[in-house]
C-alpha cells in the first residue's frame, strides 16, 4: 500500500506465497529468477527483511540496510550486520513462562555456548524444557514499519537500550572469547515496536 515492491527471495521453497498482490514477486516462481538477479536485487533493494539466511550477506556487503528478525542474543558481530532486529522469546514449560535474557544468559554461560545457534539447538531446549518462540504476523509488520520510519529519519530516537547492550556484550565475550578482538560498539536496536512489546523479558 505504500507503494514498494516487495520480493521474497529463495532458491529452494516448498510452495508459492499465499499472497497475492500487483507489487508482491514471489521470485523463487519467477521466470527471470538467475543467480546474477539474486546478487542484484539485494545489492540494490530499499532494505532487506532476513532471518541469518546467509543471503543477506550480499545485502551487507553492499550496504544495504538489513532488519534482521528473530535474530539470536549470541553473535554481536552477525546483529551489527543490521539497522535493526527482533529476537526470539524462549518459553519454559516447567515455569509456564518466557525467559528473561538474564535467564537466558544464565543458560549460555553454564553450557558455555560459542555459536550464535547453540541456545536454538534441540539438545539446549530439550535439555532446559525449552521452546523457542518465533515472532508473530504483528511484530514482524511493525518491526517493517518502525524500519521504514527509521530510514526515512535516521535521527528518530528509541527507548535508551544502553543497558541491554552492555549485558548482550558481556554475556558474548565473559565465559569463551567468540573472537580475538571484543566487539563494544553496538551499531543495530532492538525494534522500538518489538522492543515495547517484549520489555519485561528483554531487560536484565
Amino acid at each position: 500500500k505504500k507503494n514498494y515492491f516487495v520480493i521474497r527471495m529463495g532458491k529452494i521453497v516448498s510452495r508459492p506465497f499465499p499472497f497475492k498482490h500487483k507489487k508482491f514477486i514471489d521470485y523463487p516462481y519467477s521466470k527471470f529468477k538467475s543467480d546474477f538477479l539474486d546478487i542484484f536485487i539485494c545489492a540494490n533493494s530499499y532494505f532487506t527483511v532476513s532471518s541469518l539466511t546467509g543471503l543477506d550477506s550480499i545485502s551487507y556487503i553492499f550496504k544495504r540496510p538489513i532488519l534482521g528478525i528473530q535474530f539470536p542474543l549470541q553473535g554481536v558481530n552477525i546483529l551489527n550486520h543490521c539497522t535493526l532486529i527482533t529476537l526470539p522469546k524462549f518459553f519454559s514449560k516447567s515455569k509456564s513462562l518466557f525467559l528473561k535474557s538474564s535467564e537466558l544468559s544464565q543458560i549460555i554461560q553454564s553450557e558455555k555456548l560459542k555459536n550464535e545457534f547453540d541456545l536454538m539447538s534441540p539438545k539446549i531446549l530439550k535439555k532446559y524444557n525449552l521452546i523457542m518462540k518465533g515472532n508473530t504476523k504483528n511484530e514482524i509488520k511493525y518491526a517493517g514499519i518502525d524500519m521504514l520510519k527509521k530510514l526515512k529519519n535516521s535521527k528518530i530516537k528509541s527507548i535508551d537500550q544502553k543497558n541491554f547492550w552492555k549485558q548482550i556484550i558481556d554475556l558474548n565475550y565473559n565465559f569463551k572469547k567468540l573472537s580475538s578482538k571484543k566487539i563494544t560498539t553496538v551499531k543495530t536496536n532492538v525494534a522500538l515496536s518489538y522492543y515495547k512489546k517484549n520489555r519485561k523479558y528483554l531487560d536484565f
